[in-house]
């Protein structure tokens, strides 16, 4: 889920108080729900890093998209937030040597 409205919601309540001949003043208030926690990565207890034999270009890109993508689905299985669902991205590029 992207960023949207269960990041931020916001209660209106008009609050009167009236007298016992039916005189009242109000107040506005607002009260606000922010979730700005970050996703717990705490139940992600296996490395992530992985090692391939080189097998020419063609096999090792294959090796490093699969890698990628288990990665992704480990941390959409292991990952929470305390009040919105996660989306999990990956900046993967095969020529991003390091």
């Amino acid at each position: 889920m992207g960023i949207g409205d269960d990041c931020e919601r916001q209660i209106q309540v008009i609050f009167r108080v009236y007298d016992d001949c039916g005189n009242f003043q109000q107040r506005q208030q607002i009260f606000t729900i922010i979730e700005n926690t970050p996703p717990d990565l705490s139940a992600c207890t296996v490395p992530l890093d992985g090692t391939v034999e080189c097998t020419g270009d063609a096999g090792n890109e294959q090796a490093a998209i699969n890698w990628d993508m288990a990665n992704i689905t480990y941390l959409y299985g292991r990952a929470s937030d305390n009040c919105t669902n996660i989306t999990v991205t990956s900046d993967y590029d095969f020529a991003n040597y390091i």
